[in-house]
């Protein structure tokens, strides 16, 4: 796949899987926010989160030049733990640089936060010969107040115009804003359909007469995802609920994945779904107590079945 200024909705892992080795200059990540995971005392969950994040970032790897940089923002809640998986990916030679952003994903208790916090742009290369201009603005970034300024130095910094600029996670919707500005060509995808809507009438709004581009909301036919491998079906359909697919294709304990505040999801590859598999699910879903008192306490759903009908 070759084709660039594009909006596409997919499941971001499923799109890399077919484009092109070195094909993009720079990367920008802006991924789900981890806070469930971290503040979830069993380490499994914390696990799946960053081996989730990992794959995707393996799949950056591939895809950018041997001149290409990738940056990847993240809180203080997980910043430590993706710094260490982009050591392994990257190799701690090429890490570039450690960027302060103010912090703008705040959840959980109040009182359960240091009192500072911030939010960092973890900034690595492909190689060791990588396209990097001296700007002279330093590594604390705190002056920022809009997501345009951010993409705007990360492209000063690392890209030259004409570069690929590829965002797997439509990052504020900023990203093809910012690059039609500075000449760049750009990818972007996101699993919903939504905010690239956004993002295609902020373009026509804010440009005149901007660089071509295709936004590819994509159908799909029944029938081909209910053939396709189990596993994938089940992620796919789970990013595009809004959850995060459990990466254990066995031994998952009957759960497949998890909303972003924890609630269990379990995926049915069937048309319908008989009362003992729900007995099972609801089983499953009390192992994880914290989360399933919380629910029931405020009266929400406690887990969710997604059939294939």
């Amino acid at each position: 796949m070759s084709i660039t200024n594009l909006l596409y909705c997919e499941e971001n892992l499923a799109f890399m899987n077919k484009m092109l080795s070195e094909s993009i200059d720079v990367a920008y990540l802006y991924p789900p926010s981890s806070t469930k995971y971290l503040q979830d005392k069993k380490t499994t969950k914390l696990k799946s989160y960053i081996d989730w994040l990992q794959q995707r970032v393996q799949e950056v790897h591939r895809l950018l030049k041997p001149k290409g940089s990738i940056f990847i923002r993240c809180d203080w809640r997980s910043n430590s733990y993706i710094r260490c998986m982009l050591d392994n990916v990257f190799e701690s030679s090429n890490f570039r640089g450690e960027i302060i952003l103010p912090s703008t994903k705040e959840a959980g208790k109040q009182d359960s936060k240091p009192l500072f916090t911030n939010d960092t742009l973890w900034y690595y290369s492909k190689s060791d010969a990588f396209t990097h201009h001296n700007t002279k603005v330093g590594n604390i970034w705190t002056d920022i107040r809009t997501p345009e300024t951010i993409l705007e130095r990360i492209l000063a910094i690392s890209t030259n115009e004409g570069a690929l600029v590829f965002d797997p996670f439509l990052g504020e919707n900023a990203t093809p804003i910012v690059a039609e500005q500075m000449k760049r060509k750009w990818i972007v995808i996101d699993v919903h359909t939504s905010p690239l809507k956004v993002a295609e009438i902020s373009l026509l709004k804010k440009f005149k007469s901007p660089s071509p581009f295709l936004t590819d909301m994509q159908t799909y036919d029944y029938d081909t995802l209910l053939l396709q491998n189990p596993f994938a079906f089940e992620r796919w359909i789970i990013e595009k609920f809004g959850g995060i697919g459990n990466t254990k294709q066995q031994k998952d304990g009957g759960i497949d994945g998890e909303m972003e505040d924890g609630t269990p999801i379990q995926v049915k590859n069937t048309k319908s779904v008989e009362r003992p598999e729900i007995d099972k699910f609801k089983s499953a879903i009390q192992h994880n107590k914290t989360t399933f008192e919380r629910n029931k306490k405020a009266q929400k759903t406690a887990g969710i079945v997604i059939d294939a009908n």
